[in-house]
């Protein structure tokens, strides 16, 4: 919503106003980047509020993603966790990059000192959004 243009907001407010019977789905980072004139839009709105994975969480998304005992995949949680903040879309998009270059295969790697980021970042940082790339690409790599 932070990036709604005038437009889209003049529409969004007629389907509130008429009560069109649909479900919109809109997301934002936080209050504090939104306009009085999205506030307002958004005053009557159901609010979900999405959380950050906890790491206990984000094993249990690696362990199902890589069809990997959760135990195993430790090493690699430790590195997704520390990269991502937790976030879910960046742990996707960071399993999505390293899937292609056998994850679970890094998984094992950590364990013995190598890390996800290192292996990520050279070998599949050119397939990732800007934004991702710039959190898993710390300033030592």
């Amino acid at each position: 919503m932070q990036f709604a243009d005038p437009e889209s907001l003049d529409l969004l407010q007629m389907i509130i106003s008429a009560r069109v019977p649909v479900v919109l789905i809109l997301t934002y980072r936080g209050e504090e980047v939104l306009t009085p004139t999205i506030r307002k839009l958004l005053s009557t709105a159901h609010r979900v509020q999405l959380n950050p994975f906890t790491e206990e969480e984000t094993a249990v998304f690696v362990a199902d993603t890589l069809h990997r005992p959760k135990e195993y995949c430790l090493p690699l949680v430790a590195v997704v966790q520390e990269k991502t903040g937790g976030n879910p879309f960046f742990v996707r998009e960071m399993l999505d990059a390293g899937i292609g270059k056998s994850a679970s295969s890094f998984a094992g790697n950590a364990a013995n000192g190598s890390t996800l980021s290192t292996s990520c970042s050279r070998s599949s940082a050119a397939q990732m959004p800007a934004v991702s790339t710039r959190m898993i690409l710390s300033p030592g790599d």
